[in-house]
């Protein structure tokens, strides 16, 4: 997990997620609501900042390989 980005204009923060962290179900190309859940979930346990703090999910942008699979998300959340 590691942050990528923070825009201090917006209050956000992207951190880079692993999907391999992520059940395979789970893995999808498209942001749906259980891929939502199951970022907010991670980033709450694994992100210092981001634990005991009420956040939101603002945007997941997944970054792929040259064969198309999915292996990070871009995952902007906010307070």
């Amino acid at each position: 997990m590691q942050l990528v980005r923070e825009d201090s204009s917006h209050r956000t923060s992207t951190y880079r997620l692993d999907a391999k962290i992520l059940p395979a179900a789970k893995r999808t190309a498209k942001p749906t609501p259980e891929l939502e859940r199951e970022t907010h979930d991670i980033l709450g346990r694994a992100v210092e900042e981001l634990k005991g703090q009420t956040f939101q999910v603002s945007r997941i942008d997944p970054v792929r390989s040259e064969d198309g699979s999915v292996v990070y998300y871009d995952v902007t959340v906010r307070p």
